[in-house]
């Protein structure tokens, strides 16, 4: 059952294998890159251990379905999956396990993503990263006894409006996350967090969007 694998890889020709582990009920990628993955995408590429087939056919003759160089080969814990070729009139993908070949949905082959990008949280916090101070270039956030401040103080900001920006950086989401190239940040901001942890994060963009790197994952935040 997917609640119990622990272990997850993903190979494909001419790429890196995407390995995945689930360490205190958290998924982890550990290879090409070590990042925290998105639980969702990780259910979609769980989903294959509920597949059900049309058919069940002897695996005898693993070229009819490009089975001998299967396009993907997913391994969950123990059991390997491996994609084979499409039948365009079924439109159904030939999958073969054990010394089995099933036709299932195409939504199981198509939930392998290429490579490790779309598999990285997007969330710019991990859950137990609890903001309590932010540092600006020109103004401070910071939470006292529950309340929130803001050095210089604003005429115009509400204490609702306060508590709502704090959430919006706490429960932020990028749109894109990427490892990072070699672009230089054009400035900062330094976060604390409630375990006393500090983290300084680059500004590499204002303009179209705005895009964050995460130094000590070496990721970029859209």
């Amino acid at each position: 059952k997917a609640d119990e694998i622990t272990q997850v890889r993903l190979e494909r020709a001419a790429r890196p294998p995407v390995v995945l582990e689930k360490t205190g009920g958290q998924w982890l990628i550990t290879a090409p890159i070590a990042a925290r993955a998105d639980p969702l995408q990780v259910q979609r590429v769980l989903a294959i251990l509920d597949a059900r087939a049309t058919s069940r056919l002897a695996a005898t003759d693993l070229t009819r379905f490009d089975l001998d160089r299967p396009g993907a080969r997913l391994t969950v814990d123990t059991q390997t999956f491996s994609f084979g070729t499409i039948n365009t009139v079924a439109r159904e993908q030939y999958v073969l396990t054990g010394n089995t070949v099933y036709p299932v949905e195409l939504r199981y082959g198509a939930a392998l993503p290429a490579d490790v990008t779309p598999l990285i949280s997007k969330q710019l916090f991990a859950d137990g990263e609890v903001p309590v101070h932010f540092k600006f270039s020109d103004f401070t956030v910071r939470t006292a006894d529950g309340k929130w401040t803001v050095t210089p103080a604003p005429a115009d900001l509400s204490q609702d409006d306060i508590n709502r920006w704090v959430d919006d950086w706490r429960l932020a989401s990028a749109l894109r996350v990427e490892p990072h190239g070699k672009g230089k940040a054009m400035g900062e901001i330094k976060v604390e967090f409630k375990d006393g942890r500090k983290l300084t994060l680059g500004v590499l963009q204002r303009e179209p969007e705005l895009v964050l790197l995460r130094p000590d994952q070496n990721l970029q935040y859209s």
